[in-house]
């Protein structure tokens, strides 16, 4: 898979690039090295880290503004772009200069035990005809993130403060860097990348942690916003499948937002989160997590209090609200 990544790159229509390919496991330092070399590119550079980095902080790399270049892409090894995803989407972002990042619309793949691949979805993203400008405050962000990693553009002046905490577990890293963009982002509807379901990942499986993670990421969201964006978000993660209300309300418990909790959720939203409690009775301890990484809870609270705040400063400037991409 690394070498197909590798062959959409030299294949893109938009050849003025240039590449860091980050090997993060030492024993695959000499694979790494043949794939490149048979490649014949001097636009690739290989870096190989000296240990293990994980996710969270080889995905910081690309944030610390140490290239020079406009603009910076991240490519994992098991994903791919279509031939015109960098002409199209620099021409996207081009019209908007004061836009600091733009995705587009992904495929899904599924990697098959026999070496082969399933397409699993075509469109990732809502469609469109046009690209769309997106500001901060959709239902989605609550739980989930709007942008993803692998199908981004992303201005290389305007990254200050993307790094993420480098201990955050790699499943998490586009829910808490969402909370961290400068809003609006560029929606671009055109699928031009696809993401591979492997069969092995980083990411790790654990129900608690994501739990955990959402939990957070749907406290800091809550009791920054508006009581109609509440409303609105309690309403929406109530009739998504499967009902998804119990890390709004467990977010709301650890940040001491009772209150909040008793005015928008409804008996059956208690019932679910009581029936899931059950079930997984260590899931309760989520509950205690707070004070034990502030360092996450801190870098959501301080992005999404900012992102709220500048919503509300372009709401009372009479700025014509922007479409929201999803929701």
């Amino acid at each position: 898979m690394i070498r197909r990544a590798l062959e959409c790159l030299v294949g893109q229509d938009f050849k003025d690039w240039m590449c860091e390919v980050h090997n993060d496991w030492p024993g695959d330092a000499a694979v790494i090295d043949d794939i490149v070399a048979s490649l014949g590119d001097e636009r690739f550079e290989v870096i190989h880290h000296p240990e293990n980095w994980g996710g969270t902080r080889s995905f910081n790399l690309a944030f610390e503004s140490r290239h020079k270049e406009p603009f910076f892409s991240i490519l994992e090894d098991d994903n791919y772009w279509h031939r015109n995803f960098l002409s199209r989407m620099l021409t996207s972002i081009g019209k908007h200069p004061g836009v600091a990042a733009a995705w587009c619309n992904q495929q899904i793949r599924a990697e098959n035990r026999d070496g082969g691949f399933s397409a699993i979805a075509e469109l990732v993203g809502p469609s469109g005809a046009s690209d769309r400008l997106v500001e901060y405050g959709d239902v989605n962000q609550a739980l989930g993130s709007l942008h993803a990693d692998g199908a981004m553009v992303i201005r290389t002046s305007m990254t200050k403060g993307l790094v993420l905490p480098a201990d955050l577990p790699f499943s998490a890293i586009e829910l808490f860097r969402d909370r961290a963009f400068p809003y609006p982002l560029l929606y671009v509807p055109e699928p031009l990348a696809v993401f591979t379901m492997t069969l092995q990942t980083g990411r790790s499986a654990s129900m608690y942690e994501w739990f955990l993670m959402q939990s957070l990421a749907a406290g800091s969201f809550l009791k920054f916003c508006d009581g109609g964006l509440v409303a609105r978000t309690f309403e929406y993660w109530r009739s998504s499948k499967p009902r998804s209300t119990n890390p709004l309300l467990m977010g709301l418990l650890m940040n001491g937002c009772l209150g909040l909790a008793l005015q928008n959720a409804k008996v059956a939203d208690w019932l679910l989160l009581f029936k899931a409690v059950l079930r997984r009775p260590h899931f309760v301890w989520v509950l205690t997590e707070r004070p034990r990484h502030r360092r996450w809870s801190d870098f959501l609270d301080r992005n999404t209090r900012q992102r709220f705040l500048e919503k509300r400063l372009v709401a009372a400037n009479g700025e014509t609200s922007r479409p929201s991409c999803v929701g």
